[in-house]
């Protein structure tokens, strides 16, 4: 099997135990979701887009390839898709970024953004929702640095 399965298949195996060491006979209850076409969330991710290209492209072109990698970590704390787009075109003709490089950028950018949300469970949930998420995100996270960051 290839290494970039490695993430998927851990996390596939996880969710396999966990739903079965605590499958319930509850429904789930219904949410609430928010109109995906609002103009306010669109603008705010144009923003944050332009400011993460703009950011990645200064990072690169003043520390290099570490800059790259240090702007996506940062980004990514608040937000995957944003850096991914920007990747996706600096890594394109002109942008001037190696394919690995960008790749790479948008693991660690999904890899803080994935802390953060860890951080989220274990500040808002109750212990046993935490004690149930955080080995499956930890699991997630070191097979995936390890596959993408192996020599």
């Amino acid at each position: 099997m290839e290494g970039r399965g490695a993430g998927l298949l851990a996390c596939t195996l996880y969710a396999v135990w966990l739903y079965r060491a605590h499958r319930q006979g509850g429904e789930d209850q219904p949410g609430q979701y928010k109109n995906p076409f609002e103009l306010m969330p669109a603008l705010t991710f144009g923003l944050l887009y332009a400011a993460i290209l703009l950011g990645a492209n200064a990072a690169r072109f003043t520390l290099g390839d570490a800059g790259v990698y240090l702007s996506s970590i940062v980004s990514g704390l608040v937000d995957v898709d944003a850096i991914t787009l920007s990747m996706a075109r600096l890594a394109g003709g002109q942008g001037g970024v190696d394919i690995e490089v960008a790749s790479r950028s948008v693991v660690l950018a999904v890899v803080a953004n994935t802390l953060v949300k860890g951080c989220i469970v274990l500040l808002t949930a109750s212990r046993e929702v935490a004690r149930l998420v955080i080995p499956g995100m930890l699991l997630a996270l070191g097979t995936t640095l390890v596959v993408v960051f192996m020599p």
